[in-house]
């Protein structure tokens, strides 16, 4: 038996990892897991100061991203499902 696919879009800010994988997501009816932004209290400070807060940002982000790929592993890897993200670690 083959694992089911894990397909993770990465990319730097803006290049168009969401809009990937929600095509992808779409086209093979597979889940998708979006990275969670909105709740990144740094992503406006660095828009504002991006040398100055860069840092504060990505260490956010990495964070949020192991907790959710723990999620993922435990809800879809593990269980032999599908899944599509637009980002990884």
């Amino acid at each position: 038996m083959y694992p089911a696919p894990f397909i993770a879009v990465e990319g730097p800010i803006g290049a168009g990892k969401t809009t990937l994988a929600t095509m992808l997501a779409k086209e093979f009816q597979f889940p998708l897991v979006k990275e969670i932004v909105e709740e990144n209290p740094f992503l406006d400070k660095f828009y504002e100061d991006m040398e100055q807060w860069s840092f504060q940002l990505e260490m956010f982000f990495l964070c949020n991203r192991f907790k959710q790929l723990e999620l993922i592993e435990e809800n879809y890897v593990n269980k032999q499902q599908p899944v599509v993200t637009d980002y990884h670690v």
